[in-house]
């Protein structure tokens, strides 16, 4: 009975108790809007969702209505919240935003100005708009040099550090990081919201990405050092230890790594803290998969995909599966499936997000334009007419009333781009970005490049096995065994490329080509020789190098595959700026087509150089086939 009348205390009487409060008001009040919002924020942070929205969109409307701009701007920041973190409505958070960030526009609110590009950029990073949250948190650091607010600008600081790092921009994620830390000392909160560290920790998982333990492991423990207990600050706590635990599976010291792990989750079960248990459970599934307690590491990953799920944290499920397509080789197709539906979604999610407000962007500079411009007229008409105050009366009666219907009509405006606004960010629907588009199309060229020539491989030496009879005949192809385990790393590295996930791979070209080469004389009697001089291909750079191995990869296997030639090869010289690659054959040539309607093969070879820079031409003839390509080299 205890528990059900807490639960009764918290859940329902601030909602009544508020609501006889607000009762006691006129709606068109000051004081109704004031009790409405401590209703709104009590409800808010009781999880008291159903009466939170209809209590703040009520203050919203009445804010509005009366031209209370705090209430208003107070609104606008409950229900953006709620929206990003609760409901996970995007569109309507990014509404709520931008209403709140236009008023304090036009109003020239300085301070709340600065707030409100916070609370945009903020809601930008959650929603992987890293450049866009970069251009707002630009704009507090330009607001912050008229206001002189160190709070605003130590914040901006943060937001560029992680949104740099987001971006793979490491350096400069350090220096953000380290200017917000040199800032955090000298801010009299300091203390009480571990501002210092929460940098510290930032600083050391920006050196645990690069590679640097031995520096991340200090600002780790530098962050745990200044927390002491993990009551100053329980949910940092558990993440430096989750950090620590993950610096200690890179380094393979897995004796230390469990003691952290249980700490941590003890920590947040303690606490009841929710951030980070996905986190945590991932780092228990690579711990067990390093031990070698498969059954474990899939169970851990599969409640942290669960929780991720759960909370619409699109990225961390696309990490997640990832992981689990490494470890559970028995769902790896479903899981790559799921993938790759996820990762298109956000492609489309983003490209909405980005087009939709570039236009409210534009819009609303358009509107405080005007604005300013019916502003500047008026002080002019006045001005003017000062001068000639007694002679001029009936004129600036006439100019006032001009101005006051510019005013309104502008207001009128307003208000129809405003639902415009809104309706948008509800119905429009768009196409893919060319660049993320670009991005599916050089995964495509890997499957049919790489991963199908090697099944093609397979395929005929398989055919071969089934013409064997002999056992000796048979063992001479068991090393097709092997063949098919690098096709399946082959595919596990381009479900890693799809969510730009860089292996550090070291690429030596003569090494590709001789394997490849040796690959394809295992199933053929076609000659295959290679003159490529000394260092030539060195001078192109590494992508440069693995698109040109993939060309030459594709024409020999079609040489294989169409040609009947004899003899095929490939040379490689340097002319002036320029390196060219010719691959021939003298086998029996081909009509080739124009390039709009080149086979899939050709296309990835023309893409492959397109995205090198570089030119491709194809000459065929009975006597043989010849592919041309050109390199630029930047000295």
């Amino acid at each position: 009975m205890k528990l059900l009348f807490l639960t009764f205390i918290l859940f329902f009487s601030p909602h009544l108790v508020a609501q006889k409060i607000v009762s006691s008001f006129n709606e068109n009040t000051f004081g109704y809007r004031e009790e409405l919002e401590r209703n709104a924020t009590v409800l808010f942070n009781t999880s008291n969702f159903i009466p939170f929205t209809k209590c703040a969109n009520k203050l919203f409307r009445l804010s509005k209505k009366a031209d209370d701009y705090h209430h208003f701007s107070r609104a606008c920041v409950l229900l953006s919240e709620y929206y990003l973190l609760h409901d996970f409505i995007p569109d309507s958070a990014y509404f709520y935003t931008n209403e709140r960030l236009n008023i304090n526009l036009l109003n020239n609110n300085v301070q709340e100005i600065s707030r409100s590009y916070l609370d945009l950029s903020v809601l930008q990073y959650y929603t992987n708009n890293f450049f866009e949250s970069q251009e707002s948190a630009v704009e507090i650091l330009k607001i912050c040099r008229d206001l002189n607010s160190s709070e605003d600008k130590f914040y901006a600081f943060v937001q560029l550090g992680m949104t740099a790092h987001d971006l793979g921009e490491f350096k400069r994620a350090e220096f953000y990081h380290t200017s917000a830390l040199k800032m955090s000392r000298e801010l009299t909160n300091n203390k009480k919201f571990k501002l210092e560290e929460n940098c510290f920790n930032n600083l050391g998982y920006n050196h645990f990405v690069l590679g640097n333990y031995d520096e991340a492991f200090r600002n780790f423990s530098r962050a745990l050092k200044g927390l002491k207990t993990p009551k100053d600050a329980p949910e940092l706590y558990a993440i430096l230890l989750d950090n620590i635990a993950a610096i200690n599976l890179q380094l393979s010291h897995t004796q230390h790594c469990y003691q952290y792990l249980e700490r941590a989750a003890d920590i947040r079960k303690n606490y009841q803290i929710a951030l980070g248990q996905s986190y945590n459970k991932l780092l228990y599934s690579k711990y067990y998969w390093a031990i070698g307690d498969t059954t474990s590491a899939i169970a851990n990953a599969s409640e942290s995909i669960a929780i991720c799920r759960k909370s619409h944290a699109s990225r961390d499920v696309l990490v997640l599966l990832n992981h689990l397509i490494t470890i559970d080789h028995n769902h790896a197709a479903e899981y790559l499936s799921e993938f790759q539906q996820i990762n298109d979604s956000l492609q489309i999610e983003e490209s909405q997000l980005k087009n939709k407000f570039s236009n409210l962007e534009f819009e609303r500079e358009e509107l405080i334009t005007a604005r300013d411009s019916a502003v500047r007229k008026k002080w002019w008409y006045v001005g003017g007419s000062a001068s000639a105050l007694l002679l001029s009366g009936f004129c600036l009666i006439i100019i006032a009333q001009k101005n006051s219907k510019s005013a309104m009509h502008i207001d009128k405006v307003i208000q129809r781009d405003e639902e415009l606004a809104f309706n948008q960010l509800l119905d429009a629907h768009i196409d893919y970005e060319n660049a993320r588009q670009a991005s599916r199309t050089k995964v495509a060229m890997d499957l049919h490049d790489d991963v199908m020539n090697k099944l093609a491989s397979l395929r005929l030496n398989l055919f071969l096995v089934n013409e064997e009879t002999t056992k000796s005949g048979n063992l001479k192809y068991l090393h097709l065994v092997d063949k098919i385990s690098e096709v399946e790393i082959d595919i596990s590295k381009i479900a890693s490329q799809i969510n730009n996930i860089d292996r550090s791979e070291n690429f030596i070209f003569d090494n590709k080509l001789s394997d490849v080469i040796r690959d394809f004389q295992s199933i053929t009697d076609t000659e295959i020789t290679t003159d490529l001089g000394e260092g030539i291909i060195d001078e192109l750079p590494p992508y440069v190098q693995l698109h040109l191995l993939h060309i030459i990869q594709e024409a020999l296997f079609n040489v294989i595959k169409y040609a009947e030639a004899k003899k095929a090869g490939v040379n490689a010289n340097k002319i002036n700026s320029f390196i060219e690659v010719t691959i021939y054959d003298d086998g029996r040539g081909f009509s080739v087509p124009k390039q709009n309607s080149d086979g899939i093969g050709l296309n990835n070879m023309r893409r492959r150089m397109s995205l090198c820079q570089g030119d491709f031409n194809v000459k065929s003839s009975d006597i043989g086939t010849t592919i041309f390509l050109k390199f630029p080299v930047y000295e």
